[in-house]
């Protein structure tokens, strides 16, 4: 992994390929491309390497996460923004009606096995 990371470093131009040819992730197929990301998407260990990081190009040390080793390229940064809680009532709203149907919906479901269990015997 070290090897790796040292070839990205010194022609990071080739980071793709160098995915392609030795990642055993997913992303290896699209050269390494994780595409953007945000805090959620990854697990925490990645976001704050690449967050300290601070910075775009190849990430100077290995990433070394539950799912193994990394070398990590950033090709860009966009820094989020904090919106008002006005901006986002709705969407707020409508993630709380949805969690409230499947909450519904589940109960609803289990109450029916519940009684389905009780009329076999």
């Amino acid at each position: 992994a070290q090897e790796v990371l040292d070839s990205a470093r010194a022609d990071p131009a080739r980071f793709a390929a160098l995915a392609l040819e030795y990642s055993n992730c997913p992303s290896a197929q699209v050269g390494g491309n994780l595409g953007q990301l945000s805090r959620g998407d990854v697990v925490p260990e990645f976001w704050q390497a690449i967050t300290a990081f601070a910075g775009v190009g190849v990430v100077p040390t290995l990433v070394e996460t539950r799912h193994g080793l990394h070398a990590v390229r950033v090709t860009r940064r966009i820094e989020g923004h904090v919106l008002p809680y006005d901006a986002v009532r709705p969407r707020i709203a409508d993630r709380l009606a949805d969690l409230g149907l499947q909450h519904a919906l589940r109960d609803y479901a289990h109450g029916l096995m519940h009684e389905a269990a009780h009329h076999d015997h």
